[in-house]
């Protein structure tokens, strides 16, 4: 497993360095439609990328989740800047307002509240991601992860979006697909990759312990359309539209936006029903799970107090078919001034005592008066122990006394023994 986190380790500073390129390459070809949007694209899969290897080489679990926490700064605004990259680039610069940007950017500052104001977390995740150390990595495997309404409304408002650009592309490489066919086959595999990638990750849809796939894949998704856009010169060489052509241009823009927000609109009607549904039998699926594991933990709980009972019974029927032990009590009893019998008995109940674990151990006759205890500093027996007694003596069998409360304050459990022992007291603290 070390092994393949290191090879894991070393995919991630590919991805920086290749991300690293892709925005100098952006940055060189200002004239290519939407570079700027492309080059802040790069750059924020190059911080996210940045911040998942310092998230692996962090000293301890606790800041590996914090720079993985981090990551979503960036991560939040991949989506919004590849919408915008291919609205520029697809010539619709008019679709490009200071509103739609702000738009775009305001759900991704309320997810950032939530993973990092106080109090608000709850409506992120249930549960952070697990972190394993592998060598000198820490991994994070995000099976352990459950998320709460604000991680799947992220997840769902970024698949809405991949969604609309993977139809944008696909729009895109239908009216080229004459000219441009492997290129704008690239940019949709490219969105597509995207789309798979947060549908698996929001959706649990890993295996459990799998290397969290989000870099590795965004990188590649870039990759394509880099090289589509950069490499081919996907549609740099499109013709102006003329002047003359304008006003029909113009109104073509138009009807354009009107099926795009139509169709978005569709897209994330549809995402958020899957959403709700998929949610729904998640949470169903989360809560037969959890109970599951209550029922596990319970029928162990249930073994262990029914074998724990089992071995104190057992100590009573020891003492109870003991020949030896018999006859001391009896000696004891008939003649209370014997010395060695009593000093025998005595090591004797302040072994039983020690070695399995009792608070206490008394020797009562008929009459409930108290012979032997061990420890001898236990003092007379309680006042109350002769109504307990009666249906002991009665039977001849072993009797558990339920939980009750000492004079001294404390909750103890018995165990009597007619005939010839009175009464074993367990601690139930």
């Amino acid at each position: 497993m070390s092994l393949q986190a290191g090879f894991y380790f070393g995919s991630i500073l590919a991805a920086i360095a290749l991300t690293g390129f892709l925005a100098w390459q952006a940055w060189r070809q200002d004239s290519v439609p939407g570079s700027r949007f492309y080059l802040w694209l790069a750059a924020a899969m190059c911080l996210a990328a940045q911040e998942e290897a310092f998230s692996m080489l962090a000293p301890n679990a606790a800041v590996a989740l914090f720079w993985f926490k981090m990551r979503f700064l960036p991560l939040a605004a991949i989506p919004p800047l590849w919408l915008l990259f291919v609205l520029e680039y697809d010539r619709k610069r008019s679709w490009v307002t200071r509103g739609l940007i702000a738009g775009l950017f305001f759900l991704p500052l309320v997810f950032q509240l939530l993973v990092w104001v106080p109090g608000l977390n709850e409506y992120w995740v249930a549960q952070e991601a697990g972190f394993n150390q592998h060598g000198p990595f820490w991994v994070a495997d995000i099976t352990q992860r459950i998320p709460a309404v604000g991680y799947l409304l992220y997840g769902l408002v970024n698949l809405a979006l991949m969604s609309a650009i993977s139809v944008l592309w696909l729009r895109i490489a239908w009216r080229n697909r004459r000219e441009y066919r492997l290129q704008a086959g690239f940019q949709f595999v490219s969105a597509l990759l995207t789309v798979f990638l947060i549908v698996i990750t929001t959706f649990k849809l890993l295996p459990a312990g799998a290397f969290n796939p989000t870099i590795p894949f965004m990188v590649l998704a870039a990759l394509l359309a880099a090289v589509a856009v950069f490499r081919f010169d996907f549609l740099k060489r499109s013709p102006a539209v003329s002047n003359e052509l304008e006003p029909q241009a113009r109104a073509e823009e138009k009807r354009s936006l009107a099926y795009f927000l139509l169709l978005f609109a569709l897209i994330a009607a549809g995402i958020s029903a899957i959403g709700i549904v998929s949610y729904q039998n998640y949470a169903a699926k989360f809560r037969q799970q959890v109970e599951s594991q209550l029922q596990s933990i319970a029928d162990l709980k249930i073994k262990g107090l029914t074998a724990w009972r089992d071995e104190r019974l057992a100590d009573g029927r020891v003492l109870q078919t003991d020949p030896a032990f018999s006859e001391l009590v009896t000696a004891i009893f008939e003649n209370p001034a014997d010395a060695a019998s009593a000093g025998t008995l005595q090591a004797w109940l302040d072994s039983l005592r020690t070695n399995y674990h009792y608070v206490g151990i008394r020797l009562l006759d008929v009459n409930g008066v108290q012979h032997i205890a061990s420890p001898t500093n236990a003092g007379p027996a309680p006042s109350d122990l002769n109504k307990d007694i009666a249906p002991t003596l009665a039977t001849g069998e072993i009797f558990f006394q339920d939980f009750h409360r000492h004079e001294n304050g404390k909750i103890y459990l018995g165990m009597w023994k007619g005939r010839i022992i009175a009464a074993k007291l367990l601690s139930a603290r």
